[in-house]
């Protein structure tokens, strides 16, 4: 078992975005462009719009690329992929079939993919109630590979090449 983390959700949520911001109410959290290009979107608690989560730009890309107004051409290797968790506020609100439309995650990906929130809270909620779960978490932990991505000195450049848009 292999594991990583970058920070994609500050990507996405304001970062050189000029009406980007975090998943939370007024946020423009979905996105569609029908076949006339009509273009339809909700925001988190349907609030009005006061900006755009990452979500809601997945499925701009998703949209643009299903309307090929832009192309993707980024993939991953899906055979080696048996399971996809997408944590934190970033991934709560997102697409699964924006995420594949888009290249993030591989077309005709069809193995589970789990959208489990703030996960790190989750755990430490199980951990402190459940000594077996405890001691279940503590297994995986010791057998988990870290991939450190932030250390890697060739990160940046092989981040900017799998850009595709």
């Amino acid at each position: 078992m292999a594991a990583s983390s970058t920070a994609a959700g500050p990507a996405l949520e304001g970062m050189n975005i000029s009406c980007g911001m975090r998943a939370e109410e007024g946020a423009i959290e979905s996105f569609d462009i029908d076949n006339n290009l009509n273009l339809t979107y909700s925001t988190i608690n349907n609030k009005s719009a006061k900006g755009i989560c990452g979500s809601g730009l997945i499925d701009i890309a998703a949209s643009l690329v299903k309307r090929k107004v832009i192309l993707s051409t980024g993939r991953f290797n899906k055979e080696f992929i048996e399971e996809i968790v997408i944590a934190g506020a970033f991934g709560y609100h997102i697409n699964p079939e924006s995420i594949k439309k888009i290249g993030l995650i591989p077309k005709g990906f069809n193995n589970k993919i789990t959208f489990v929130g703030n996960s790190a809270i989750e755990g430490a909620k199980t951990a402190l109630i459940n000594e077996d779960k405890l001691n279940e978490m503590s297994t995986i932990r010791n057998n988990i590979k870290i991939v450190e991505l932030s250390t890697r000195d060739d990160f940046q450049d092989h981040f900017v090449k799998a850009l595709n848009f």
